[in-house]
């Protein structure tokens, strides 16, 4: 059996038999890979607290034929504030959904892990609106993902003076070119300057900027239908 280090943060917990778990982890080295865990059932289990939902830490595994097996955990961050919350859950609950959904096993997956850990953190740890965290989350993945709407002009005829945003085209419309688009919504230039933001600023700056409240929700309620349409799931 092979051993290897890795840090990641658990995404799911099931129950496997009597004692045991399986965890869902997504990791830096590894991309999203199952865990068993021995015993891990039992309150009384030597790493019960580093198999928990949230759970950020260093794990040594054993990779017994592509199943892994955990040796030994370390927890760097438990986000346990989390649980004091219930909106603030259940929005982190739901990002953990999204990224179980999005991210397949052995793919690179560490800017999905850097935009997840910074998304949990601000939750926790800074004065942000749920507005902002999902507009900014929801965003930064779609850009993660490959599959960020198209900014700046519009896509059908290049023209600068957009004021048009198409989900299921994927990004901004002229209104002469929007009118042939039924799903096309009008969308403020301060509305675009925050999506063409999250798009492009660094994953470390991603929640270091101010915009107006109603901007966010507005950015949110886009990039929704966008994911709906683009990824075939429902937030």
């Amino acid at each position: 059996m092979n051993l290897i280090k890795t840090r990641g943060l658990v995404l799911k917990s099931i129950s496997y038999g009597e004692y045991d778990k399986i965890l869902t982890v997504l990791t830096q080295e590894a991309g999203k890979i199952s865990v068993m865990v021995k015993g891990g059932k039992s309150i009384n289990h030597g790493k019960s607290s580093q198999t928990l939902l949230f759970s950020y830490g260093d794990y040594i595994l054993y990779d017994k034929g592509g199943m892994y097996i955990l040796s030994s955990a370390e927890v760097i961050e438990s986000f346990y504030d989390l649980t004091k919350d219930l909106d603030k859950l259940n929005l982190a609950s739901e990002i953990l959904q999204f990224i179980n959904f999005t991210c397949d096993e052995s793919e690179d997956l560490s800017d999905l892990l850097r935009v997840t850990l910074n998304t949990l953190y601000a939750l926790v740890h800074y004065d942000k609106s749920l507005a902002m965290v999902k507009a900014v989350f929801y965003t930064k993945m779609c850009e993660c993902l490959g599959i960020a709407p198209a900014l700046g002009v519009c896509m059908e005829c290049g023209d600068v003076q957009m004021g048009k945003f198409s989900p299921s085209f994927g990004g901004t419309l002229c209104a002469d070119c929007a009118s042939e688009c039924p799903d096309a919504v009008s969308v403020s230039p301060q509305t675009a300057q925050v999506m063409e933001y999250i798009l492009s600023c660094d994953i470390k700056k991603m929640f270091s900027f101010k915009a107006a409240e109603e901007d966010f929700t507005n950015v949110y309620t886009l990039i929704k239908e966008f994911i709906k349409i683009h990824l075939d799931y429902e937030i």
